[in-house]
């Protein structure tokens, strides 16, 4: 048996201010027009995640608009 050790591996989180800043500014650039696709590959996210981003920036907005 070897003493196989994996290498240490860094993972860089964001706070969570900032990750809401990021999915506002991905919600913006999609109301303007811009392609899920594009913003995937704009953000390096898979377009799962930024279908996911663009309907919870969607009801975010919904939220603060009043019902007559």
């Amino acid at each position: 048996m070897t003493g196989f050790q994996a290498a240490p591996v860094a993972f860089e989180t964001a706070p969570a201010a900032s990750l809401a800043a990021r999915n506002r500014e991905i919600g913006r650039r999609y109301a303007q027009g811009e392609s899920i696709e594009e913003l995937a590959e704009r953000y390096h996210l898979s377009v799962h995640t930024i279908r996911k981003v663009v309907r919870g920036t969607r009801r975010e907005s919904l939220r603060g608009r009043k019902r007559l």
